[in-house]
């Protein structure tokens, strides 16, 4: 009887132990990291178009002619960005601090590539004198643009995210399996990598 009880904790301490080490234990149901990622996408396209596409337009007087050198003039006026920290803003209301870092350092900082065959990378973004004004010879990349998900099943966990295995539609109505991370962060669902 003796024995029969310890192997019985043995087996309960077990089950619990396995259950804390589920790699997807407190991630959002299939349902509703859909409607969460559906609700972030139009916020995370306006940011990625900031940061990684065509980006802030600047007074039209930056482009009376083509600067092939870092050249930062002021963002035209009615953006809705007059900061640095407005776009920083605006990006934590869509993505996990852990993600933002490197961006920020590209964004904000610039790039040191030292002997690297890259070279250097000035910031994209920077305020003078209190305005803010963007690098209009930063040439943006051509981003995929992602309307809404249709579909989501959980797919597996890292350190601290989700992933979620979803098909997703684009701005020219293609469908395609892609993969979205999420991250739960101070009890705000973020997304935890790019999105285009």
């Amino acid at each position: 009887m003796k024995k029969t009880a310890i192997a019985l904790s043995f087996i309960l301490l077990s089950a619990v132990l396995l259950a804390s080490c589920d790699p997807g234990r407190g991630r959002l149901p299939d349902d509703e990291a859909l409607a969460r990622i559906n609700e972030l996408l139009p916020l995370s396209n306006e940011v990625n178009d900031i940061l990684f596409g065509k980006g802030l337009p600047a007074v039209d007087e930056a482009y009376a002619e083509e600067h092939t050198g870092t050249a930062y003039f002021p963002v035209k006026d009615g953006t809705g960005y007059g900061t640095v920290a407005d776009i920083k803003r605006a990006a934590e209301n869509v993505y996990s601090l852990s993600y933002m870092t490197s961006v920020y350092k590209s964004a904000f900082e610039g790039i040191d590539g030292g002997d690297s065959t890259i070279g250097s990378v000035s910031p994209r973004y920077t305020e003078i004198a209190g305005v803010l004004k963007v690098n209009v010879a930063f040439k943006g990349f051509d981003i995929r643009t992602l309307e809404r998900v249709e579909e989501c099943r959980f797919d597996s966990a890292g350190d601290g995210y989700f992933i979620y295995a979803c098909r997703a539609v684009t701005d020219d109505g293609k469908r395609l399996d892609v993969k979205i991370y999420l991250m739960n962060q101070n009890g705000v669902w973020l997304f935890d990598s790019p999105t285009y």
